[in-house]
């Protein structure tokens, strides 16, 4: 009713030591698309029936594929996993990436469904200031599709999206009120 919307401190994923993560590297977001843009059958489970992702959303959220062998074993441990770095709550890209297993690409000994290292964290699909709502969307891939669903809508200036980092896994700030209090 005319008051002003609060604006909360830092939500992102956090170092061990509990200072914010830096923001991701440009080079390794540029890497990281250059890898998908060339790999047709990626795009094409992004953009087809299942995911429906248009090459705006895929730009918008910096999706990429990745790969990762062991240093000192040489074993490949995933290669082409759909790669993402994780959104903080003003909107900003973190050092911190989360990773998606596609069918026939991915290949490798990790085979879950989704991944991340650390602890479980918010994924803000949109930054939480002004925004008056808030969804709470099972995981990245649900956060994509409804932030360009409601994209130029007046929805997308009122709703807040968030995810966990872990799927079902609640993040620790979930379990304070505060985290909740200006919605």
């Amino acid at each position: 009713l005319g008051l002003p919307t609060p604006v909360r401190s830092f939500s992102g994923p956090l170092t061990k030591e509990g200072t914010p993560r830096d923001t991701a590297n440009p080079n390794a977001l540029d890497a990281n698309k250059r890898r998908l843009q060339q790999h047709p059958e990626a795009l094409a489970y992004l953009t087809g029936e299942r995911r429906g992702l248009t090459p705006e959303t895929i730009t918008h959220f910096y999706l990429g594929l990745s790969s990762y062998t062991e240093k000192t074993s040489g074993e490949v441990v995933y290669h082409n996993a759909l790669s993402y770095p994780q959104l903080d709550s003003a909107g900003q890209a973190r050092s911190r990436f989360l990773r998606s297993w596609i069918p026939d690409v991915t290949n490798g000994a990790n085979k879950k469904k989704d991944w991340s290292s650390g602890e479980p964290s918010t994924y803000w699909v949109t930054p939480n200031t002004g925004r008056q709502s808030l969804l709470i969307c099972e995981g990245a891939k649900d956060g994509w599709r409804i932030w360009q669903a409601i994209a130029g809508t007046p929805l997308a200036a009122q709703l807040c999206i968030i995810t966990s980092t872990h799927g079902s896994v609640i993040p620790k700030e979930w379990q304070s009120p505060a985290f909740w209090a200006s919605w």
